[in-house]
């Protein structure tokens, strides 16, 4: 059950708890400059734009595909988690127990797969690829 937890409950954002706000993704979306060279985006309203980011910055957030000075040591953070968290709590991390490296999304996997490292595709046939692929459909059925 200690380690399961994580696996069968929802976190705080699916069970709507927790909404997740991006800083300057409104203004963002109405610079429209900024989409002149994305056919599918250039004609579409600001809150078209708005959402159509807010999901694949979601998309890049809920794949772990981060990157911070604080994730480039991993040993050194389940220390830390060790030291910090109580054994004995549901939360804290087991002796043997390793935290996920984040992945490294990429367009295309390449045939040799870097060791250590776990890749996510992006590409066309993935699902941002799909729904980025679906979204150009429905604005060119639009214009």
């Amino acid at each position: 059950m200690k380690r399961g937890w994580r696996y069968t409950l929802p976190n705080l954002e699916q069970v709507a708890l927790l909404d997740i706000h991006y800083k300057n993704l409104d203004k963002l979306s109405g610079l429209d400059d900024r989409f002149e060279t994305l056919d599918f985006l250039k004609y579409q309203s600001k809150e078209y734009r708005k959402e159509f980011l807010k999901n694949v910055l979601d998309y890049f957030r809920t794949n772990f595909a981060l990157d911070h000075k604080f994730f480039k040591d991993i040993a050194n953070i389940e220390d830390l988690m060790r030291d910090r968290l109580s054994s004995d709590s549901l939360w804290s991390l087991d002796y043997n127990e390793n935290l996920d490296k984040p992945a490294e999304m990429v367009i295309t996997i390449p045939s040799q797969r870097p060791k250590g490292k776990y890749l996510v595709s992006m590409g066309l046939r993935s699902n941002l690829g799909k729904y980025i692929n679906r979204c150009s459909a429905e604005s060119g059925s639009q214009n």
